[in-house]
């Protein structure tokens, strides 16, 4: 009896078996590349909000920075930050707080950073 040259259908169904677990091996791998790059670079955009906002209360005249709370919410690339400025005058100071939070994949983020100011 003569042999057909060529695979069986066992031998591709192994095959292609193998080959569907690869592929979503590494479109786990990819997925997960994505995500995590995207949460590095919101973590990028809120400690650069962080900054541009805590220069500003810097760059302003000490006598001009009123006690309180200010909230204020931006969109960058798509994520909603959530931008807290407090400031709290002591006797000779005021303590400005800064604060970004916002959610990525159902996860919470938030960083923060404080200064003490005291009148020239």
């Amino acid at each position: 009896m003569k042999r057909e040259h060529g695979f069986t259908l066992i031998e591709l169904l192994i095959a292609m078996a193998i080959f569907l677990i690869v592929g979503v091996m590494f479109l786990q791998i990819f997925l997960f590349y994505i995500r995590y790059s995207m949460e590095v670079k919101s973590k990028e955009i809120a400690q650069a909000l962080l900054t541009e906002h805590m220069s500003r209360l810097l760059a302003t005249d000490y006598y001009l920075l009123t006690p309180g709370t200010e909230n204020v919410t931006v969109t960058r690339e798509g994520i909603n930050y959530s931008i807290t400025e407090n400031i709290i005058a002591g006797v000779n100071y005021k303590d400005l707080t800064v604060s970004v939070s916002w959610n990525l994949f159902g996860k919470n983020f938030s960083r923060r950073t404080e200064s003490r100011r005291s009148p020239p």
